[in-house]
């Protein structure tokens, strides 16, 4: 792709696009789950890929809408003066009518968003986003995919191109699965997951059980003072508890979170699941990194401006570089932190298995564990066929550091 500036934002942010073509061949609606602090993301989303979104659709020739919307909750809390007084300069939010926001409305503010864009009456979507403010999205790769109705995952089962039909339920994201004491369902991760129009209804009619959004969820534990109260002594705290600082919410009485939710939702639908590593945390942090490079669609736990910027102006090797160095630093220190610490970002997906390899003075980080790599010659193909980050000569490198 051509090479895109980063830089500082100007005084002159516009709004992220609202299109409405109803005959375009793709109509993608995103709905961006944010936190009402996080002016900086939303502000540095405005100036990177939503002025990629209106760029590519104005060069679709009519085969191409999206509208993105930032979804926060519209009730009564600290802070929703300052968030109107941006909806209407920006025109491209949507505050929830009646709900106090927090990280126990997370399922609310989903559903609500759905809702919304299933009744869109000028062009109802034919796909529908579901992201997170923190994430960084590749929307011109994501678009091209649907448009050509052929997505082309990475990292799953089988790397074969996924041809579907104008109709065809699915969902396109990276997926994780609860053990059998869970269910054994299968779910998309909930910073970022791709869905068609018929699945958009489904979740838009999942509102019908679940109330107005006020009443479904409460800030303090979750639930209703009744039922909290019924639960009584120690199982009401361990719930309480539980709880705490997790992103879901209280449907019919009983804990979420919200992409758990999502793939209990859609798990007794047929659809087709396309499993792409292409959907992933930023190299180093939380559970699911990976390199960032030209095949990265969605990049989530974006920490500032400066890293948006960036991404979209496509440094990936400059980002991997520095995830390293930061990684390296903290874990020869180490340290720690709290919760968005070094050591809480990792998490357990394989890192102990994390290995950094230096070629010719440039150093990439690579999580085989994660990745179901099992010896050198898959871990050879997935890194270098996978994220093409070596030429010929350096994956048979590779392949000797790994054995």
């Amino acid at each position: 792709g051509e090479d895109k500036s980063a830089g500082s934002l100007s005084n002159t942010t516009i709004g992220c696009p609202r299109s409405e073509s109803p005959g375009a061949k793709v109509t993608l609606h995103v709905s961006v789950i944010a936190t009402p602090a996080r002016r900086e993301l939303r502000d540095a989303t405005r100036s990177t890929w939503c002025m990629s979104a209106a760029q590519a659709v104005a060069e679709s020739s009519g085969q191409l809408a999206i509208t993105i919307e930032f979804v926060v909750g519209g009730g009564s809390y600290d802070g929703v003066d300052q968030l109107q007084e941006e909806a209407a300069q920006y025109g491209d939010m949507y505050l929830v009518p009646g709900l106090a926001d927090g990280v126990q409305s997370v399922i609310a503010k989903v559903v609500a968003s759905a809702v919304r864009a299933h009744a869109s009456p000028a062009a109802p979507p034919t796909h529908w986003l579901r992201t997170d403010d923190d994430t960084w999205v590749n929307i011109e790769g994501l678009a091209q995919e649907l448009l050509k109705g052929v997505i082309e995952p990475r990292g799953g089962d089988s790397d074969a191109a996924v041809v579907l039909g104008p109709t065809d339920p699915f969902v396109w994201s990276l997926f994780c699965k609860l053990g059998p004491t869970q269910w054994g369902v299968s779910f998309p991760t909930g910073f970022a997951t791709v869905i068609s129009a018929f699945l958009l209804r489904v979740v838009a009619e999942a509102a019908g059980g679940m109330g107005s959004p006020g009443k479904a969820m409460r800030l303090d534990t979750g639930e209703s003072e009744g039922n909290a109260e019924a639960r009584g002594g120690e199982a009401a705290e361990a719930n309480v508890q539980r709880k705490q600082g997790a992103a879901g919410g209280l449907v019919k009485d009983v804990w979420l979170e919200d992409d758990l939710w999502f793939g209990l939702l859609l798990h007794t639908i047929k659809h087709q699941q396309v499993h792409d590593r292409r959907f992933h945390d930023y190299p180093t942090r939380h559970l699911n990194p990976s390199p960032l490079s030209n095949h990265s669609l969605v990049v989530h736990r974006v920490q500032n401006l400066s890293e948006m910027m960036a991404l979209e102006a496509r440094q990936f090797a400059e980002l991997n570089h520095a995830a390293i160095t930061e990684h390296a630093r903290a874990s020869g220190s180490g340290g720690h932190g709290d919760d968005e610490g070094m050591g809480s970002q990792l998490g357990t997906a394989g890192v102990p298995g994390a290995i950094s390899v230096q070629i010719d003075d440039r150093v990439v980080w690579v999580d085989p564990p994660a990745a179901d790599v099992h010896g050198s010659d898959s871990a050879r193909s997935l890194w270098c066929a996978g994220y093409g980050l070596f030429d010929s000569a350096n994956c048979e490198l590779l392949a000797s550091v790994f054995e």
